[in-house]
């Protein structure tokens, strides 16, 4: 089975006129001083980082690990020499560097949309490998293949092969083209859950941006009828089998969709905001904005085997550490509400739980601990019904074809 996805390329020029509407129609969000939060920058080694194991979560880790050491030239270049010196000099060096540091996002963007497909093909027993649309040869280690991808400007594909049909649900095979889009979003969830726990760096915004806008921007080519590889392409092969179950749900609806959980989200705008904050103080942070100690929502719509979904994620610091919860409505195809709610302690113990209407159950344990300011160490199970949305996105092994698994070890030296 082949998945594809567009031209990183031609959607990356695509995204800078977005861009500048988006900070046309900036808001701002009053944020409260974090002066004593400090960006713990780290790179791990991670269990799911072995083929075989395999786990998106830890690859979006890696990724935010990417981030972070572009964070960190960044502000060496614009702290020890004259570009930080004033608005004009941070103008040239901001704009220079995001440019530059663009094509590593470009590529690991587009490895992360192909390893949303292959993972899914791995977690129920198959084998997947990735190429290519303007090139040869394949890849079966996703760390590789986003390697490959750095000097690439085409579009890319999976292949799954070998799935043990006793550990998929019926709907699999839509779950499989839907898990590109899904885990650009998953990705952008990612950098907002860090971006609350911590800050985050306004280099970012291009992966983050590239990441929440996957499944609009797709959805659009896909209306202006463009090919994938001589293939109709992931939205359009989601669409046909949401047709297959019965359900009313067009290319138009996930563009909409997409669109709207962009612009719904307050971590937009907080990436927008930094890039002026930068410019006129010299400070590049991005930071979670929140209305007392309650998290200014961000949102996420994600395709599911069932239908179509907004997940609405927010938290509320008290006490010791965060309460994260999350409200999910599938609100096109079969209607079904999911809620997730969690305590988050670092280093320590934290947890997340999922509940939904069909009904389903699943939960996630993650333990942490610091080895003074040099390293970490952490543990994350976790076990779901696949018939819950979390344990569709995310789930990195089956049991059967009603329950997956997740789990993995890091070790992670922090500067």
């Amino acid at each position: 089975m082949r998945f594809f996805t567009g031209s990183i390329r031609g959607r990356y020029w695509t995204l800078r006129l977005g861009l500048i509407l988006s900070v046309s129609l900036m808001l701002t969000f009053q944020t409260p001083a974090r002066a004593e939060t400090e960006i713990k920058r780290s790179i791990s080694l991670d269990s799911g980082y072995i083929p075989s194991i395999g786990s998106v979560r830890s690859f979006w880790n890696f990724g935010h690990e990417l981030e972070d050491f572009g964070g960190l030239l960044f502000d060496a270049v614009s702290e020890e020499t004259f570009f930080g010196h004033n608005p004009l000099t941070r103008l040239l060096w901001a704009t220079g560097m995001v440019f530059g540091w663009s094509y590593q996002q470009s590529a690991f963007f587009l490895a992360n949309h192909e390893y949303g497909h292959g993972a899914r093909t791995t977690a129920a027993g198959g084998t997947a490998s990735y190429g290519f649309s303007n090139g040869t040869g394949t890849h079966d280690f996703i760390f590789l293949y986003y390697l490959a991808a750095l000097p690439k400007t085409g579009g890319g594909y999976a292949v799954g092969s070998g799935t043990d049909l006793s550990k998929t649900p019926p709907q699999w095979g839509l779950a499989t083209s839907a898990g590109g889009v899904n885990n650009s979003m998953n990705l952008a969830e990612y950098f907002e859950h860090q971006i609350h726990n911590q800050r985050g760096h306004l280099l970012s915004f291009n992966l983050y941006y590239l990441s929440k806008l996957d499944s609009a921007f797709y959805a659009t080519s896909t209306l202006a009828g463009q090919t994938f590889n001589g293939g109709s392409g992931d939205i359009a092969n989601v669409v046909n089998s949401y047709a297959l179950q019965g359900h009313s749900i067009s290319v138009g609806d996930i563009q909409v969709g997409g669109f709207a959980a962009f612009l719904a989200s307050a971590t937009t705008y907080s990436y927008a905001y930094s890039f002026f904050k930068y410019l006129f103080t010299g400070d590049p942070s991005v930071e979670s904005p929140h209305l007392g100690d309650f998290q200014v929502p961000n949102v996420s719509h994600f395709l599911n085997m069932e239908g179509i979904s907004f997940r609405f994620n927010s938290g509320i610091r008290g006490g010791e550490g965060r309460w994260p919860f999350s409200l999910e409505v599938q609100y096109k195809g079969k209607f079904a509400v999911e809620v997730g709610v969690g305590h988050e302690i670092e280093p320590g113990f934290s947890w997340m739980l999922y509940a939904n209407s069909f009904p389903a159950l699943g939960g996630r344990a993650n333990y942490s601990v610091n080895f003074g300011k040099s390293s970490k160490f952490n543990l994350t199970l976790a076990a779901y019904q696949l018939n819950l949305f979390e344990g569709q996105r995310v789930s990195q092994n089956h049991l059967s074809s009603a329950i997956g698994l997740e789990g993995s070890v890091r070790y992670s030296v922090l500067y």
